[in-house]
Protein backbone atom coordinates (compact mmCIF):
# COMPACT_ATOMS: atom_id res chain seq x y z
CA UNK A 1 0.00 0.00 0.00
CA UNK A 2 2.85 2.35 1.13
CA UNK A 3 4.79 1.87 -2.54
CA UNK A 4 1.75 1.98 -4.34
CA UNK A 5 1.23 5.90 -2.60
CA UNK A 6 4.51 6.84 -2.97
CA UNK A 7 4.59 5.78 -6.74
CA UNK A 8 0.91 7.44 -7.28
CA UNK A 9 3.15 10.76 -5.68
CA UNK A 10 5.84 10.33 -7.99
CA UNK A 11 3.67 10.08 -10.86
CA UNK A 12 1.77 13.70 -9.67
CA UNK A 13 5.08 14.91 -9.02
CA UNK A 14 6.48 13.90 -12.48
CA UNK A 15 3.64 15.43 -14.28
CA UNK A 16 3.33 18.54 -12.75
CA UNK A 17 6.89 19.13 -13.27
CA UNK A 18 6.40 18.51 -16.88
CA UNK A 19 3.64 20.66 -16.84
CA UNK A 20 5.20 23.59 -15.21
CA UNK A 21 8.33 23.31 -17.39
CA UNK A 22 6.75 23.18 -20.77
CA UNK A 23 7.11 25.71 -23.28
CA UNK A 24 5.12 26.10 -26.34
CA UNK A 25 5.45 27.09 -29.82
CA UNK A 26 3.87 30.04 -30.28
CA UNK A 27 5.34 31.35 -26.65
CA UNK A 28 8.64 30.93 -27.79
CA UNK A 29 8.48 32.29 -31.73
CA UNK A 30 6.88 35.62 -30.31
CA UNK A 31 9.36 36.02 -27.97
CA UNK A 32 12.42 35.57 -29.46
CA UNK A 33 11.54 37.10 -32.08
CA UNK A 34 10.35 39.93 -30.46
CA UNK A 35 12.05 40.60 -27.01
CA UNK A 36 15.22 38.27 -27.73
CA UNK A 37 17.13 42.11 -28.87
CA UNK A 38 18.41 40.12 -32.16
CA UNK A 39 15.65 41.46 -34.89
CA UNK A 40 14.92 44.62 -33.10
CA UNK A 41 15.68 46.55 -36.19
CA UNK A 42 13.30 44.51 -37.96
CA UNK A 43 10.48 43.79 -36.60
CA UNK A 44 7.51 45.64 -34.97
CA UNK A 45 6.50 44.80 -31.33
CA UNK A 46 3.13 44.57 -32.50
CA UNK A 47 4.27 41.41 -34.71
CA UNK A 48 1.36 38.75 -34.45
CA UNK A 49 3.00 34.90 -34.32
CA UNK A 50 2.41 34.52 -37.57
CA UNK A 51 4.58 37.34 -38.39
CA UNK A 52 7.45 36.14 -36.47
CA UNK A 53 7.06 32.59 -38.23
CA UNK A 54 7.06 34.95 -41.46
CA UNK A 55 9.96 37.05 -40.53
CA UNK A 56 11.96 33.68 -39.33
CA UNK A 57 11.52 31.44 -42.42
CA UNK A 58 11.89 34.05 -45.11
CA UNK A 59 15.23 34.81 -43.67
CA UNK A 60 16.02 31.20 -43.45
CA UNK A 61 15.23 30.32 -40.15
CA UNK A 62 12.90 27.08 -40.15
CA UNK A 63 9.82 27.38 -38.33
CA UNK A 64 8.10 23.99 -38.14
CA UNK A 65 4.44 24.89 -38.89
CA UNK A 66 3.08 21.86 -37.84
CA UNK A 67 4.38 21.91 -34.42
CA UNK A 68 3.39 25.85 -34.44
CA UNK A 69 -0.23 25.04 -35.68
CA UNK A 70 -0.45 21.98 -33.05
CA UNK A 71 0.92 24.35 -30.80
CA UNK A 72 3.74 21.67 -29.56
CA UNK A 73 5.98 21.86 -26.42
CA UNK A 74 9.09 23.70 -28.02
CA UNK A 75 12.70 21.32 -26.91
CA UNK A 76 16.17 22.06 -26.59
CA UNK A 77 16.85 20.21 -29.88
CA UNK A 78 14.50 22.77 -31.79
CA UNK A 79 16.92 25.62 -30.16
CA UNK A 80 19.71 24.45 -30.78
CA UNK A 81 18.47 24.62 -34.66
CA UNK A 82 17.22 27.67 -34.60
CA UNK A 83 20.33 29.44 -32.81
CA UNK A 84 22.82 27.62 -34.89
CA UNK A 85 20.48 29.06 -38.11
CA UNK A 86 20.54 32.63 -36.40
CA UNK A 87 23.72 32.50 -35.93
CA UNK A 88 24.69 31.03 -39.77
CA UNK A 89 22.21 34.17 -40.53
CA UNK A 90 24.46 36.78 -39.01
CA UNK A 91 27.68 35.51 -39.81
CA UNK A 92 26.46 36.06 -43.76
CA UNK A 93 26.50 31.98 -44.59
CA UNK A 94 25.13 31.09 -47.59
CA UNK A 95 21.42 29.56 -47.38
CA UNK A 96 20.46 25.91 -49.19
CA UNK A 97 18.60 25.62 -52.29
CA UNK A 98 15.99 24.95 -49.58
CA UNK A 99 16.27 28.48 -48.28
CA UNK A 100 17.03 27.43 -44.81
CA UNK A 101 19.97 27.14 -43.37
CA UNK A 102 21.43 24.21 -43.61
CA UNK A 103 23.61 21.96 -40.54
CA UNK A 104 27.10 22.53 -41.70
CA UNK A 105 28.61 19.36 -43.16
CA UNK A 106 30.97 19.17 -40.58
CA UNK A 107 28.78 18.89 -37.86
CA UNK A 108 26.85 15.88 -36.73
CA UNK A 109 23.89 17.58 -35.16
CA UNK A 110 22.70 21.38 -34.22
CA UNK A 111 23.87 21.41 -30.28
CA UNK A 112 26.99 20.00 -31.49
CA UNK A 113 27.32 22.92 -33.75
CA UNK A 114 26.18 25.46 -31.00
CA UNK A 115 28.31 24.19 -28.14
CA UNK A 116 31.52 24.38 -30.38
CA UNK A 117 30.88 28.17 -31.93
CA UNK A 118 30.31 28.59 -28.11
CA UNK A 119 26.54 29.62 -28.67
CA UNK A 120 24.42 29.42 -25.19
CA UNK A 121 21.27 27.95 -26.48
CA UNK A 122 20.46 25.59 -23.12
CA UNK A 123 20.87 29.65 -21.31
CA UNK A 124 18.85 30.65 -24.14
CA UNK A 125 16.10 27.88 -23.54
CA UNK A 126 16.35 28.02 -19.45
CA UNK A 127 15.87 32.14 -19.34
CA UNK A 128 12.61 32.08 -21.90
CA UNK A 129 11.63 29.04 -20.19
CA UNK A 130 11.76 30.84 -16.66
CA UNK A 131 9.87 34.18 -18.51
CA UNK A 132 7.02 31.63 -19.71
CA UNK A 133 6.37 30.20 -16.51
CA UNK A 134 6.30 33.43 -14.39
CA UNK A 135 3.54 34.94 -17.07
Amino acid sequence: MISRLKFYLFICLFVSIQCSSAMNYTFFISYYVKYSGLFDRHVKEDYSVLDCVHFLNSNGIKVDWISLYQNKPFDLKSMARISGQTYLMFSGEKKSDSGFYELPENFNSWPEFCLLNDLKYIKTFNKLLEISNNL
